[in-house]
């Protein structure tokens, strides 16, 4: 199957809606017009209730700015923010919530719309209530391949990997040392209390063989490229070149121990560079393509990861939370660079990014790749990243073989 970059759909998507709502705001201006001499009543304190599903790399807070303005420019509008983690929202579900506006990453999306979740006011007609997701997406990142250039140097390399032959040389080449002061190779966080870790650490590795794991619409973990990806990360564990406790410590853990120089390369967002500098300066540290397989000859593939905003169709002020959902995606720009998510808002490069050799070259990148997003389409997507997690974790544990791990994740999947 053809991977085609699906941010310019979602340009579209975009487009189409904020042209339908402006139709709808210029009617509404008009027939202000022709009552333009009679007094306005007085607007009644509508209360919202904000909910951000966020993931880690999302930094607390990161659309208050936002928030503040509009309700400086709405005094009417009271907009309360809460964040909750995907997994306690939906064990207590929208009724406990009762948030107007919902925030999700684009893997829940499909779990969210078979709930039927999400609705368009009726003011806003018949055309936009015919949208299949009735969200609008606010910004887009990817994930990148960090490096030590220390730590590289060190052992004789002058760049980073190129492909998974060269990766496996890389961390076989820098992983040495004993108990404490060791340093690893390469390393994965798979905890259950870090939401990104598959799709981050073992989701990455198989789209960037040039592979998908779906097959109309469902999971298909049968193909050589998966089996050949699962048996990657089992040589990495096998050899000790990946850092303990894959499956206790989170992504922002293995940050942590990234720039303390215990480990020479990780997988990570390209919205982690943020952190990274804080921590180390900027020659230590490069981004680079998660490798392929040797001799794959293919566009490098990236996953794309979408944040989306929903109006709650339990919402009593559904016209209210769809001006401010509005709101939101008109200034998605502001937040795209405060958060400095790369391809971020749109499909051109903010100043953000052309100014920054960090983020430029992370824009050349997503340039000359292919963007997959199939994930969006799978309701109850932990179900399959915990599938994942547990199967991967019994081949470390007990060398199984990469096919029947693969087959194991679709038996629990199916």
């Amino acid at each position: 199957m053809k991977i085609k970059k699906s941010d310019k759909i979602v340009i579209i998507v975009t487009v189409l809606l904020i042209a339908a709502a402006l139709v709808v705001k210029i009617g509404f201006r008009s027939g202000d017009n022709t009552h333009n001499t009679a007094a306005k009543p007085k607007k009644e304190k509508v209360n919202l209730v904000f909910t951000q599903l966020r993931e880690s790399e999302w930094e607390q807070g990161a659309l208050s700015s936002l928030i503040g303005e509009y309700k400086g420019l709405h005094p009417e509008v009271s907009i309360r923010e809460q964040t909750q983690g995907y997994d306690e929202f939906r064990d207590t579900g929208a009724e406990t919530a009762e948030p107007d506006i919902i925030v999700m990453e684009s893997r829940y999306l499909a779990e969210f719309i078979k709930a039927g979740t999400f609705s368009f006011p009726d003011s806003q007609g018949a055309f936009i209530n015919e949208s299949r997701e009735r969200v609008l997406p606010l910004v887009s990142s990817m994930d990148v391949l960090f490096y030590n250039i220390d730590i590289l140097k060190a052992a004789g390399f002058d760049r980073p990997p190129r492909d998974r032959t060269e990766f496996l040389r890389y961390a076989q080449a820098v992983s040495k040392g004993e108990g404490s002061a060791k340093q690893y190779g390469a390393a994965l966080a798979l905890s259950p209390a870090d939401n990104r870790g598959a799709f981050r650490d073992v989701f990455s590795w198989i789209w960037a063989a040039g592979t998908i794991m779906t097959k109309e619409g469902v999971p298909d973990f049968n193909g050589k490229a998966i089996n050949d990806t699962l048996a990657f990360l089992a040589q990495l564990e096998k050899e000790g070149l990946l850092a303990p406790q894959s499956f206790t410590t989170t992504g922002a853990e293995r940050l942590d121990e990234f720039a303390a120089g215990k480990i020479a390369m990780i997988t990570g967002s390209v919205q982690d560079i943020v952190q990274l500098r804080d921590r180390m300066k900027d020659g230590a540290f490069g981004i680079t393509l998660i490798p392929g397989p040797a001799g794959y000859a293919g566009k490098p593939v990236f996953g794309l990861s979408t944040w989306y905003a929903g109006i709650n169709a339990k919402s009593g002020h559904p016209d209210e939370a769809w001006n401010f959902l509005l709101y939101l995606q008109e200034n998605s720009s502001r937040l795209a660079e405060q958060i400095r998510a790369v391809p971020g808002s749109n499909d051109s490069a903010a100043a953000y990014i052309t100014e920054d050799p960090f983020y430029a070259k992370a824009w050349d990148m997503y340039e000359a790749a292919d963007l997959v997003q199939e994930l969006t389409t799978i309701p109850k997507i932990r179900e399959l990243e915990n599938a994942v997690r547990e199967e991967l974790a019994n081949m470390f544990a007990n060398n199984t073989a990469a096919a029947d791990t693969a087959a194991a994740i679709q038996k629990k999947w199916e």
